[in-house]
């Protein structure tokens, strides 16, 4: 199954493949943000993902097709993202990360002095 809906995702396939990479996978659904990425091989044993700031990372190591496969990447979320809150699934080699929007604002009304 291939998921090259993200017009970066054929460049950083060919040029940065294994590498630490900067790219926005997220796409704006109702009241969050989701990403769907392919990471063939791995399993939520040996897949890693953290949040730093305003980053989500991803990293592990997997044995495919006889050869380990590294996996370092980190990519921006969103600034209206909740990142406290992200979550992730993984099936069949593709991971899809949600986070949902941050509360919108309230209006808080001023009195005038």
């Amino acid at each position: 199954m291939l998921l090259h809906n993200n017009p970066y995702k054929i460049f950083e396939d060919l040029f940065f493949a294994d590498q630490n990479t900067s790219f926005y996978p997220f796409q704006q659904k109702d009241n969050a943000f989701e990403a769907v990425l392919e990471v063939p091989g791995f399993s939520k044993d040996n897949l890693k993902i953290e949040v730093e700031e305003t980053h989500v990372k991803l990293s592990g190591e997997a044995e495919v097709g006889g050869k380990t496969r590294t996996l370092s990447k980190s990519y921006e979320l969103p600034q209206k993202a909740d990142s406290k809150k992200l979550s992730a699934k993984l099936n069949n080699g593709i991971l899809e990360l949600l986070v949902p929007r941050k509360d919108r604002s309230k209006k808080i009304p001023i009195s005038i002095k």
